[in-house]
């Protein structure tokens, strides 16, 4: 089942945005119902409608990549890899939570301060707990790839006329 949640953002003298998110999917891939982004901002839309009558345009419409992790931890902490950078993603819907998490652990870090919630919010932590769904999800992403790497559909751009691609 879709979700969707909603925030005000302060925009105009005489107007306010009213930012509604939602209808999410794996990127690159639409789910069962396989519809289009096109319909997933229509529903996305009435549903907003729904519940506030007074709306007036739509203003803006995108499509972002959320970062899932398997555990539905937040990532917080240092970039693996990096010495200096410092990352804050895989949210689940709990932005203003991580928000406020990432700017305690994050200045702690920083500062060298012991923190208790470094191990938890790690960035590179690997647990077995979800290893399962770990090689699930690897799997998954292969086989979308799959069509890119197979044999195209002609030999040569020979084949092609001019304005089309394989």
């Amino acid at each position: 089942m879709p979700y969707h949640d909603i925030r005000l953002q302060t925009f105009a003298n005489e107007n306010d945005l009213l930012i509604c998110g939602g209808e999410d999917h794996k990127t690159g891939q639409d789910d069962k119902e396989d519809i289009s982004q096109t319909e997933r901002y229509s529903r996305l839309e009435s549903w907003l409608r729904e519940r506030f009558n007074n709306l007036k345009d739509v203003v803006y419409k995108w499509s972002g990549q959320v970062m899932e992790p398997l555990d539905a931890m937040g990532f917080i902490g240092k970039n693996p890899g990096s010495k200096h950078i410092y990352i804050v993603t895989g949210d689940s819907g709990k932005r203003i939570t991580h928000g406020t998490i990432a700017g305690i652990l994050l200045n702690d870090l920083i500062l060298e301060n012991k923190n208790s919630w470094e191990k938890l919010y790690d960035p590179s932590r690997i647990t077995l707990k979800v290893t399962g769904d770990f090689i699930s999800e690897a799997v998954n992403m292969v086989a979308q790839y799959g069509d890119n790497i197979a044999r195209g559909s002609v030999n040569s751009e020979e084949e092609l006329s001019a304005g089309e691609g394989s």
